[in-house]
């Protein structure tokens, strides 16, 4: 071809953005609030679910974006949009892991000598989750930005080629 490479992957690269970009908010806003929901619960069948679910989102996205491919179109018979499809499969990558994160945070605070510090200060619960827990889990979170990032960059290639969608996949 003789160009260079941003040159062949540019135009490719946008449209593989416009289905990365809103699985990795959606992933993390729905992720950090169904972490704060289980921790908050307290139940072991919620932690464990949330453990089940995030060990089958994390699944490889080729087999992840086959298997909901094969289940909506042809077990179910459903006519949904293929990026639709997709950006779901590509969602659970950060929910999962933004879940897992945060639901350890919260939990580790909700049993912490200083919650019960802030507690016996007369803290309502509601300001200590979102004061010491949001910059907790705030910190935390920040860190895997870059590594769901990434994962979910590697595993839309994948799944647009299952889903035949435009992007660095065709």
């Amino acid at each position: 071809f003789q160009q260079p490479v941003l040159d062949l992957l540019a135009p490719s690269l946008g449209r593989t953005m416009l289905l990365i970009v809103p699985a990795w908010l959606i992933g993390i806003l729905s992720g950090w609030g169904i972490g704060l929901g289980v921790a908050l619960h307290r139940s072991s069948l919620c932690r464990r679910a949330l453990s089940v679910g995030a060990a089958i989102s994390l699944l490889p996205p080729l087999a992840l974006a086959a298997l909901s491919h094969y289940v909506i179109h042809f077990e179910l018979g459903w006519d949904i949009p293929d990026r639709v499809v997709a950006t779901f499969v590509l969602v659970l990558i950060p929910l999962a892991m933004t879940a897992l994160t945060t639901e350890e945070v919260y939990r580790d605070l909700l049993t912490s000598e200083r919650y019960m510090a802030l507690r016996g200060l007369g803290w309502p619960t509601r300001r200590i989750l979102l004061h010491e827990g949001g910059q907790q889990a705030g910190v935390a979170v920040t860190s895997n930005l870059s590594y769901v990032f990434l994962y979910l960059l590697s595993g839309s290639i994948f799944v647009e080629i299952i889903f035949h969608l435009p992007g660095l996949g065709t």
